[in-house]
């Protein structure tokens, strides 16, 4: 864990870097003007397109790092290491799958590989809704799918409750969210999915009434993200890529090394 928050802090504090205009513009600038005043408003904020919760949750990282001094040397470390533990909560799901499979030594270097993996650790930290949601869809199947049948309701509660917050994230992972959902309940009786949808329906609430209280009506941010982006294109006018693009990517970052393992 230690090590993995480490990596994971490197190219956010050691060496800054963005990888992506939207995790300053879409969290930690909208955060910034809660907490100070002041600050630049993006357009899907103008137009009520992205929910408060993740700028929420980051102003009060930085209204915590106000206990110790004000300005981006106070805050932005506070942030990086609060994303960075989260980062890290995978590599202990992957710990806690193998250790019953592989004993633990497997499970150690199942979870180390999770730590020091590329990827992982270049977005891991990120101020960014796709890398928060994809932290907690993990810890969220792990919680209803640890290897064994889970029968405790107060868990499956927490495991729909993680899974909503991965749909108030990333509303794209609707998908993921409805696999993981018949994946870990096809078997269930009707008491555990009672459990869990008491989970899911207690912070699609919670977010629903955020989206009241600051976009005007519930679940306004979805409607809005929806609408402006697949049917009005908003989006489409900042470039559109074709729909091999990340596998290129990833072609293009470890197209060489495979290569050489192969001859």
């Amino acid at each position: 864990m230690a090590l993995a928050i480490l990596l994971r802090l490197q190219p956010i504090l050691v060496e800054p870097s963005a990888v992506w205009p939207d995790e300053i513009f879409q969290t930690s600038e909208p955060a910034h003007r809660l907490v100070f005043g002041s600050g630049l408003v993006a357009w899907e904020f103008q137009l009520g397109v992205r929910s408060w919760m993740l700028p929420g949750i980051i102003a009060g990282l930085m209204e915590l790092s106000r206990i110790i001094g004000d300005g981006p040397d106070y805050y932005l470390p506070v942030i990086a290491v609060g994303f960075a533990a989260l980062a890290a909560a995978p590599v202990v799901c992957c710990f806690l799958w193998c250790r019953p499979l592989f004993g633990v030594t497997g499970a150690l270097l199942a979870g180390l590989a999770v730590a020091v993996a590329a990827e992982p650790v270049y977005f891991g930290a990120r101020t960014l809704s796709e890398t928060v949601a994809a932290h907690l869809l993990v810890v969220a199947l792990w919680v209803l799918e640890p290897g064994y049948l889970v029968i405790s309701r107060s868990r499956l509660f927490v495991g729909g409750a993680l899974l909503s917050l991965v749909f108030a994230a990333r509303v794209q992972l609707a998908p993921a969210i409805a696999v993981a959902m018949l994946w870990t309940s096809w078997r269930a009786t009707r008491g555990r999915l009672a459990a869990t949808l008491a989970g899911v329906a207690a912070i699609l609430v919670a977010v629903g009434v955020l989206d009241t209280l600051t976009l005007g009506y519930p679940f306004a941010s979805v409607w809005r993200y929806v609408l402006y982006n697949v049917f009005y294109g908003v989006s489409s006018t900042f470039g559109v890529e074709s729909w091999p693009y990340y596998l290129l990517g990833e072609l293009g970052v470890w197209g060489a090394p495979a290569r050489r393992c192969c001859c």
